[in-house]
């Protein structure tokens, strides 16, 4: 079903074209879903512990300054 949507939207947004620059993307819910089960999966002590996740980064962050998640796009 997921990639069912993504395929629709992209064959509907064929043809336009877009200037590079800075965008805002909004996920499906279910492409959110995804991309979070695998951080979830990630969360082991052990492998954070041992070196060997990105949870064990020595800056203490997670995602570069340009990634951010919210749970209501209209909060900002």
């Amino acid at each position: 079903m997921l990639a069912r949507t993504a395929i629709d939207k992209a064959v509907r947004s064929a043809g336009r074209s877009r200037s590079s620059g800075k965008y805002t993307v909004v996920l499906e819910p279910q492409a959110v879903y995804e991309l979070l089960s695998f951080l979830v999966d990630a969360m082991e002590q052990r492998s954070a512990d041992e070196g060997r996740s990105f949870f064990s980064s020595r800056s203490g962050k997670l995602f570069a300054d340009f990634v951010s998640l919210k749970s209501d796009p209209s909060t900002r």
